[in-house]
């Protein structure tokens, strides 16, 4: 298996992943879904996507810094843009002044490994759900170790997302 523990199911390719240092980070023992493809169906699982689950294993503690550093440097701004009242703001959406704070606001909840890649790297889409918005959650789709783009969970299946920036 190329991939271990998983499977086509409904013409989909799904498993799960456990990632030791996010299970530390939120203080919990998370099973992670995986998913190969994201909005795009995959026939056959290939070297690229291998590689590309490999480098999710190996580089799992950089990808969380990375992905919450991106979040904190954006996050007063998401505050100002989801304008919850003063009583609100607090339970939903408090000031954060560590990535260290957003353990307590989100959890992970799947990983895309896309079938668009760039520089022979398929691309990487993170979804979590978050205190913030409980029905659109967040998302973020990287290149290796790069952010692309963060937004609501669906930026982190989204093929345009990663064609946009190839």
């Amino acid at each position: 298996m190329i991939i271990p523990g998983i499977e086509q199911i409904n013409g989909i390719w799904r498993g799960k992943v456990n990632l030791n240092s996010w299970n530390k980070f939120f203080g919990d023992n998370l099973v992670i879904e995986l998913n190969i493809g994201g909005d795009k169906k995959v026939n056959n699982l290939e070297i690229r996507h291998k590689e590309a689950y490999e480098y999710i294993l190996y580089n799992q503690s950089e990808l969380l810094e990375n992905i919450l550093l991106s979040l904190l440097s954006e996050y007063s701004n998401m505050q100002d843009e989801y304008g919850y009242d003063d009583d609100e703001i607090d339970k939903y959406m408090p000031s954060v002044n560590s990535i260290r704070d957003f353990s307590k606001l989100m959890l992970p909840t799947r990983i895309y490994i896309l079938d668009i890649e760039k520089d022979n790297w398929a691309y990487i889409g993170f979804s979590f759900s978050c205190s913030w918005d409980d029905e659109h959650g967040y998302g973020v789709m990287m290149h290796k170790n790069r952010v692309v783009k963060m937004g609501g969970e669906e930026i982190a299946f989204l093929s345009w997302v990663a064609k946009e920036d190839i």
